[in-house]
């Protein structure tokens, strides 16, 4: 979807992605209220799952334009920032989708649990209708857009080499850890509630306030400082961990470690997404931020499954040593990366870094050439 949403609605009043989600973010709040009003659930299951994969289409159609609204609404320098707001957001709707619609499920029912969530994503709407989209620059709207288009993203000077190695060894690290928190403590005898308390609500606020803290800091003292004191919270949250799995640490230990692990988490999630942002291109900043994000998720997925396999073979310790180690590459390429590169200088599209949209009629078979050659030095840094 996300070339889709890049390609049509240029041209509407209003702007261009802001016309995506003042017709998205009601579509969404009015499924929920549909699935609300279902009598029976379990007799009526396949409506129920007919209805879900419709939201679930939404969602990410929206999430899309949600991502290249906020692309072409904010400065370089004000990415981090961005993120973070971004990122406390995401924890915040853990904590209130995950947490408050299921105490109001079990106080007052399906109903009221689905009509709060209705009503919750029918007020983002408010906000958008207030809130102008800025005009597309002449790049953005001499784009030509097309499913190829998100190939091309890795055309860009040192996208190839982030994309296929640094984010997959940095999600890698992060996601290995972080999904054997949860076994771990069921493990060691702690509840399914009180798991998810850990994990979820307390977590999330932790993370929440972490995330505003991550975009305040980079603003001031930029990404590598914030990055390597992130990278060093979330290896001593892992490292840290090692008791736990061993039995001996009381509760206030592991609630300790289990922030400080999500501290670091946060503030590397938010250094990733920042560079995503680098790279997204005018015109066609929803396919090239989702092109980026989705491959993370992907990894991060396939990291999970890995991880609980190979603790199930060969213990925890040794898949939280290898995530430690892991993401301390991982956050050791994305400083290199960040140096040689400086992504956040690039003007999205414009000038030598960066390949234009309507160039690339290329489609996968190249990918991994053009990858490859668009991440060595350009012609006058060779001469020189």
């Amino acid at each position: 979807m996300a070339p889709v949403v890049d390609r049509f609605g240029r041209n509407r009043a209003g702007g261009h992605y802001r016309s995506w989600l003042l017709v998205l973010q009601p579509l969404l709040a009015c499924v929920l209220a549909v699935i609300a009003c279902l009598p029976d659930v379990r007799a009526q299951f396949g409506v129920f799952l007919l209805l879900a994969a419709v939201y679930i289409l939404l969602s990410a159609t929206q999430d899309v334009a949600a991502d290249a609204l906020a692309i072409s609404s904010i400065r370089s320098d004000e990415r981090g920032f961005a993120n973070g707001v971004q990122v406390a957001g995401s924890y915040i709707g853990l904590i209130v989708g995950g947490g408050l619609t299921t105490v109001i499920y079990g106080w007052a029912g399906w109903f009221a649990a689905l009509a709060t969530l209705a009503v919750l994503t029918l007020l983002p709407t408010l906000l958008i209708a207030v809130s102008p989209e800025p005009p597309a620059s002449a790049e953005a709207r001499a784009a030509r857009i097309s499913v190829n288009t998100i190939w091309t993203v890795v055309r860009q000077r040192g996208a190839g080499i982030w994309m296929l190695l640094v984010v997959p060894i940095t999600w890698m690290g992060l996601t290995a850890g972080y999904s054997l928190i949860t076994p771990s403590l069921i493990d060691q005898g702690w509840s399914a509630e009180e798991t998810a308390t850990l994990t979820t609500l307390l977590a999330g606020v932790c993370g929440t306030a972490a995330a505003l803290g991550t975009g305040v800091l980079i603003q001031r003292f930029g990404r590598e400082r914030v990055l390597l004191v992130g990278c060093a919270l979330a290896v001593i949250g892992m490292v840290a961990f090692l008791p736990v799995i061993s039995g001996v640490a009381s509760t206030v230990y592991i609630v300790a470690v289990t922030i400080v692990f999500f501290l670091g988490y946060t503030a590397g999630s938010i250094i990733v997404y920042s560079i995503n942002m680098d790279y997204s291109r005018p015109g066609s900043a929803g396919s090239d931020y989702t092109t980026l994000a989705s491959f993370a998720m992907l990894v991060s997925f396939g990291a999970g499954a890995v991880s609980l396999s190979v603790a199930g073979q060969l213990g925890y310790v040794s898949v939280f040593v290898g995530s430690s180690i892991l993401y301390a590459i991982g956050a050791a390429l994305t400083v290199w990366h960040q140096r040689r590169y400086r992504t956040q200088t690039l003007n999205h599209g414009a000038g030598r870094a960066v390949l234009p949209v309507e160039s690339a009629a290329a489609g996968p078979e190249s990918v991994v050439s053009t990858a490859l050659s668009a991440t060595a030095p350009d012609r006058e840094e060779r001469e020189r």
